[in-house]
């Protein structure tokens, strides 16, 4: 007799889409559900929520106590309060709902470790962010998972190395995968999206897909694209994506104010949250990705590639490891917006450049991201924890 599929609890900070979100949904839609079953720890509800469902996943609303900035002694208060009353929230879940492993999917959350001790089950704990300041914090939660966590998984091994400063023990490095049933039928899907998006003139198209924060570079990228125009190169660059949270509205404003100051507004879309990435991603002639700091990876990278478009990313942290400079795509020197432009520039005056590095990604991405057989990678890891008569502090 079969014994009944061991129900998973993991633990999301959004329920919006970026690449921890995309990663977290590609797992529940190839997790094989006969052995395990997916419940979805979400603080609201939000555009994750029906792909969520229809992947099999339970969802339950819980707002946790998130890690966020801690400026000042009243935010040492409050996140102290909202850690004990959201660690004994999540305790009780935990056994009302019999739960056998609790999958935290972010950094950002801190109460699913602890709270997973004191119910008796093990816990997973999956890094994607390279967290650098400020550094006492920093230092702090990285000491706080490598102790409290049963298994981490991180998503490049720049991201083992900067927060915890090694490979292997409790940790394993699982590169994201991506879901190719996303890009069939690919070529009808991007034959509207110039018209969709307004892009009338035969100009080629620079895309850049990611949240509207500093992190992200996307100043850099308007700074590259006004010098590309003053060089008298001509393309649209689609900017996909918005602020979070209205903490960021005054980097948005600003971007908007370069954009208006340059007399981009006819090059320079910002195209807001859109559902379909892999068309706009197949209509490009570039993706870039931009970010000025640390990295753990860049979800968009393996898209594109499955895309068949070639990427341009910073020379830097998870994108630098994804990406072999003039194998898979090209490095920029971060925040150079003369050294950005020069890139961009270089592919788009290169249609065989563009060819050859597309066809090297997408061998990289059919292999490297593959969806089932990384999922499988995690779940071994969930069959590790949950074998017979281990004890959860077990190795």
């Amino acid at each position: 007799m079969e014994s009944e599929p061991k129900r998973i609890l993991f633990l999301n900070s959004r329920s919006e889409y970026g690449g921890a979100d995309m990663g977290l949904l590609t797992i529940v839609q190839n997790l094989d559900q006969r052995r395990f079953t997916p419940l979805v720890v979400l603080p609201h509800p939000g555009p994750l929520v029906g792909d969520l469902e229809a992947a099999g996943a339970h969802i339950i609303y819980l707002d946790l106590c998130r890690l966020e900035r801690l400026s000042s002694p009243r935010d040492i208060w409050e996140f102290g309060r909202r850690f004990i009353a959201s660690t004994l929230q999540l305790t009780r879940l935990i056994r009302q709902e019999h739960i056998a492993l609790v999958y935290t999917n972010s950094s950002a959350i801190p109460v699913g470790a602890l709270a997973a001790r004191l119910s008796g089950v093990p816990n997973v704990w999956h890094i994607r962010e390279i967290w650098t300041s400020p550094r006492w914090l920093t230092r702090s939660l990285y000491r706080y998972i490598s102790l409290m966590a049963d298994r981490i998984i991180t998503i490049t091994y720049a991201v083992a190395i900067a927060n915890f400063r090694h490979v292997g023990g409790k940790i394993r490095v699982i590169y994201d995968g991506v879901d190719r049933r996303r890009f069939e039928n690919l070529e009808a899907r991007a034959a509207g999206v110039r018209q969709q998006y307004g892009l009338t003139e035969p100009w080629p198209i620079v895309a850049s897909v990611a949240r509207m924060v500093p992190q992200k570079g996307l100043d850099t990228l308007v700074e590259a694209a006004h010098r590309l125009q003053q060089a008298g190169t001509r393309a649209y660059f689609c900017l996909a994506g918005d602020i979070p949270r209205t903490m960021y509205q005054s980097y948005k404003e600003d971007i908007c104010r370069r954009i208006e100051t340059y007399q981009l507004g006819d090059s320079v879309r910002l195209l807001g949250w859109i559902e379909d990435v892999p068309a706009l991603l197949a209509a490009s002639d570039v993706v870039v990705l931009a970010s000025a700091g640390p990295e753990g990876a860049g979800l968009i990278i393996p898209e594109a590639w499955l895309a068949g478009t070639p990427v341009v990313v910073p020379n830097h942290s998870g994108p630098q490891e994804l990406v072999r400079h003039g194998e898979t795509g090209l490095h920029f020197r971060a925040g150079d917006p003369d050294d950005l432009a020069a890139q961009i520039g270089a592919l788009l005056a290169d249609a065989e450049l563009r060819a050859r590095l597309a066809r090297a990604g997408r061998e990289v991405a059919l292999t490297r991201h593959d969806a089932q057989a990384n999922t499988a990678r995690l779940e071994s890891v969930l069959d590790e924890l949950l074998r017979p008569g281990r004890a959860p502090a077990d190795d």
